[in-house]
């Protein structure tokens, strides 16, 4: 039990004092009576409710009435079934086990299956039983599905039957905007449903929903529409010969009539419903009668009237074993308002300390069963709690072992994945690394025939098309000089042995080069190339060339070679220059001649000179550059790292 529920169980009993004692002070009537017409409807709907359900059998409505608790006794032996479910259950509401009969209805709507007229009968059922034990939530949302499973199985009948209970609903909730809405749908389907049904079954529900109209009209002060309400709900009555109907009409009529301050109206109401209270079961529905009674002779200023009721009221609560509050402690209240009419202070006093001792020994009661719920309360939370403990230790624990095995699972995938990482990082390398050897195997390899198709063409291609020339030349002086013939022989036999020098020279050093006294073979190179022509030759050293590498000094010397050649049998020069600059940290080279010329954007088809050039000092890590134009002569400059050596 929370606080919050001990203080208002705690001060519940002065707070009624209190207020007892203002309204007698005030001489107000209208003691604790807001909820007037929903309590009758209570009890009058306590009557009603074995009534049987449009979708459940009437097998057992005789039983029900004579006696319910044999009939459950009987039913409980029975096959699961609807028309058991709903029997058992009316049977249960019967006796006043409401949360009984709520299960039996559930389990007619669990049977009910796919028939939707069954389902929304037995959802009618539930709802009311909901709304006997209070809980208006369930009564509500029970009733709400009922109202849409009996529009979807087109049962007009008990839609407004539905609706009709959902006003009563809205009712106790005080909704009074919302019950009106409710209460006159259904009075407009009850209306409309008369050629469906007999004129007694429309008849009855008239009844019910005129009574209910009435009691919201006059919760919203419209005493007059109230009034005309009742009037025609009593003619239904009366056609359907309901008793207890007409007594509750002229209770609820003297109730609108007392609020409309038509105090002698009321009055009369009231002493026919005081005649005909034999007509109702002994307990609330009487005690409800008298009480309006007693309102309205205080109203009126009739303490006999008021003392007369008071007896007959007293004689109501000594038959009944159990009164329910607060009709209990109305006796005290209205004595004390006799004695207010009655200008008796003494009894008045007295009365008030009876109200007094009343109330304290109810506090008394209260609070011991107040503080007894609370001991119970707090021992149920501390098992809870308990348990609750318990268990968050269970998930804890078996949260830290998950916990553990997902660790141990992830080290396990971040090592497999490390290793297989690992081993794929290694075999991309061992490829790559065999990549990288057989890209240099066969980078060799052409590099390799690159240079030997160059060495072909600067030694052998050259001498044998020196050769040729020789030999054409020789066969055609042959028979007019023949002196001149074999001069020429002679000298062709000199540049084939000088072929086959250079193409021993060029394996030798293709295997192991050795070093090259460039300034030598430059002069060597210019003498024999230039031999028996008229051509100007000049060589210029300017620096030391013995500490180039033998692979550099073989690059100049090639390179210059081929200038040479192509300056004499080409360019037709009578003049070659070459001239060496070492600086120490390049070594350039400028062959320079006064032929024809060329133009160096347009190399001449099937002629590789140039480009034989350019790739030797490329290889080497130099570069070469050729200036020439037609007419103006040709010069090439080659220009070498001095220390480094590259390819």
């Amino acid at each position: 039990m929370s606080s919050q529920r001990y203080m208002r169980l705690h001060a519940a009993p002065r707070m009624r004092l209190r207020r007892l004692l203002a309204l007698s002070a005030r001489r107000d009537y209208a003691l604790e009576m807001r909820n007037f017409p929903v309590l009758l409807f209570t009890c009058w709907l306590l009557s009603l409710i074995s009534n049987r359900a449009a979708a459940c059998v009437d097998l057992y409505d005789e039983q029900i009435v004579a006696d319910p608790a044999a009939l459950i006794a009987e039913l409980e032996v029975e096959p699961l079934s609807f028309s058991r479910a709903c029997g058992l259950g009316r049977a249960h509401a019967r006796r006043g086990a409401h949360a009984e009969a709520s299960s039996a209805f559930q389990e007619a709507v669990d049977l009910a299956g796919n028939d939707l007229a069954r389902e929304a009968a037995a959802r009618r059922e539930l709802g009311v039983a909901y709304y006997f034990q209070v809980d208006m939530v369930a009564a509500k949302r029970e009733l709400q599905r009922g109202l849409s499973a009996a529009k979807a199985a087109g049962d007009k009948t008990l839609s407004y039957q539905i609706t009709n209970a959902l006003g009563s609903v809205a009712m106790w909730s005080s909704d009074w905007a919302q019950a009106d809405e409710y209460f006159s749908t259904a009075l407009a389907g009850a209306e409309a449903s008369r050629e469906m049904a007999s004129r007694e079954e429309v008849a009855t529900q008239l009844v019910r929903i005129y009574f209910n109209l009435a009691s919201v009209k006059m919760e919203k002060g419209e005493h007059g529409r109230a009034s005309e309400l009742l009037s025609l709900g009593v003619d239904y009555a009366k056609e359907v010969d309901d008793q207890l109907a007409l007594t509750n009409y002229l209770n609820l009529q003297g109730e609108v009539a007392r609020r409309a301050g038509r105090l002698d109206e009321a009055d009369a109401f009231y002493d026919q419903a005081i005649q005909r209270l034999e007509t109702l079961p002994p307990g609330v529905y009487r005690l409800n009668i008298l009480l309006g009674a007693m309102n309205t002779a205080f109203d009126r200023r009739d303490p006999d009237k008021l003392t007369a009721v008071l007896d007959r009221y007293k004689g109501e609560i000594a038959q009944m074993e159990t009164v329910p509050s607060p009709f209990d402690a109305h006796v005290q209240s209205f004595q004390l308002r006799r004695a207010v009419l009655n200008d008796d202070r003494e009894a008045a006093f007295a009365e008030i300390q009876d109200v007094i001792a009343l109330y304290e020994a109810g506090f008394a009661e209260e609070k011991a069963t107040a503080l007894a719920e609370l001991e119970a309360t707090f021992e149920a939370e501390r098992r809870e709690a308990e348990i609750s403990l318990l268990q968050q230790r269970s998930l804890l624990s078996e949260a830290q072992n998950t916990r553990l095995r997902l660790l141990a699972v992830g080290l396990g995938v971040i090592i497999l994945l490390s290793a297989l990482t690992g081993y794929f990082a290694w075999s991309r390398w061992e490829m790559h690394a065999a990549l990288t050897r057989e890209t240099a195997r066969l980078d060799a390899r052409v590099e390799e025939r690159t240079r030997m198709a160059r060495e072909i063409h600067d030694t052998l291609l050259q001498s044998f098309a020196a050769t040729g020339v020789q030999t054409q030349l020789a066969l055609k002086h042959v028979r007019a000089d023949p002196a001149k013939s074999e001069r020429l022989l002679k000298e062709t036999l000199q540049q084939t042995d000088m072929a086959m020098r250079q193409a021993r020279e060029a394996i030798l050093e293709a295997r192991t080069p050795a070093a090259l006294d460039l300034s030598r073979a430059l002069r060597t190179m210019l003498d024999t190339e230039t031999k028996n022509r008229d051509i100007e030759t000049s060589l210029d050293i300017n620096g030391e060339l013995s500490s180039l590498v033998p692979d550099k000094a073989v690059g100049f010397h090639r390179i210059a070679e081929e200038a040479v050649k192509n300056a004499v049998r080409h360019a037709e020069a009578k003049r070659i220059s070459i001239r060496v600059d070492h600086d120490g940290a390049n070594v350039t080279m400028r062959i320079k001649d006064n032929g024809c010329g060329f133009d160096p954007s347009q190399p001449a088809p099937g002629h590789f000179g140039l480009i034989g050039m350019r790739e030797r000092a490329e290889r080497r890590g130099g570069t070469l550059v050729v200036e020439s134009a037609p007419g103006a002569g040709t010069t090439i400059i080659a220009s070498l790292p001095a220390h480094s050596s590259i390819g």
